[in-house]
């Protein structure tokens, strides 16, 4: 059981990573998972990745404990009282609150970047199926020239601000440098249609070594992790529904069948020692296929 899963498989995996963060509201479990997501992505190489996020993530990560802990009045159990006549007041439960959510924001985005990674726009077209129209393709296209588009707008950007018609100079909007800007940002956009345009057809035509490209076969693996997915997902509504204060975040590992719970994640979790970034290029092979479509 090695290399990757099937795409489909991979983006129902994905999901059901996804419906745990959303689902529970248990510290414990949620930074269980993230850490989980953490390694994931160590295992797939993208520790870069992760120092990146990090870097954005932790101070959200702050701010939302922090604003959840002074504005939230609501509580049983007072950790701190003070202001003049105790006007600020901070609950044991806010706090928990509020760490709950900034975990379950982190992991989010955690489940967001393995997306990004075990699933690029190449691969969606492949989740469509065959029946996948100009529309599918159009949209995975456009999908990957927006990186190359925000790019070119930074850089658009610092040029009018060196001649001093930034959008934004002086603190107002001025529309006229909207204009100058809209209207570079409408060729360049043309210009990378065409060179688009003009790559395609050329690799039409066969003008170098051709791509081929291969099916992804649905093997046993794969509905090994579409069983385990809906396992997993069907345990963590029972156990919600069983016990609501998984839902309530204001408990510390103190729920009833919290163990469980641990055991599932652990089992949930095992599918990732198995996945393993995929080539990068135009091409990919995968060696139990013996048909593919050359272009």
């Amino acid at each position: 059981m090695q290399g990757n899963f099937h795409v489909r498989s991979t983006l129902l995996y994905l999901g059901c990573w996804f419906f745990l963060a959303l689902l529970y509201n248990e510290v414990i479990v949620l930074v269980a998972l993230l850490v989980a997501g953490m390694v994931f992505l160590g295992r797939l190489g993208q520790f870069s990745s992760l120092l990146r996020l990090l870097k954005v993530g932790l101070p959200l990560v702050l701010l939302v404990v922090l604003l959840n802990s002074l504005f939230n009045q609501n509580g049983q159990q007072i950790l701190w009282t003070g202001l003049a006549g105790g006007r600020l007041v901070i609950y044991r439960e806010a706090v928990l609150y509020g760490l709950v959510m900034a975990v379950k924001l982190l992991l989010v985005f955690v489940v967001l970047l393995l997306f990004q990674i075990l699933v690029p726009m190449d691969r969606l077209l492949e989740a469509a199926g065959p029946r996948a129209g100009k529309m599918v393709f159009l949209a995975v296209l456009t999908t990957r020239l927006l990186p190359e588009l925000g790019r070119k707008s930074r850089s658009l950007l610092e040029i009018q601000q060196m001649r001093g018609c930034h959008p934004r100079a002086g603190g107002k909007m001025s529309l006229p440098a909207v204009g100058i800007w809209l209207k570079n940002m409408l060729r360049i956009s043309l210009q990378i249609a065409f060179q688009s345009a003009e790559a395609m057809q050329a690799r039409a035509f066969a003008s170098g070594p051709r791509s081929c490209y291969y099916r992804e076969i649905w093997q046993a693996r794969d509905w090994g992790l579409v069983g385990l997915c809906l396992l997993a997902a069907g345990w963590a509504v029972g156990t919600v529904v069983v016990t609501p204060e998984l839902a309530q975040g204001t408990s510390v590992g103190l729920t009833p069948g919290i163990e469980g719970i641990m055991v599932m994640m652990a089992l949930f979790i095992v599918p990732m020692v198995f996945f393993s970034p995929r080539p990068t290029g135009r091409a990919h092979i995968n060696t139990n296929t013996e048909e593919g479509l050359e272009f």
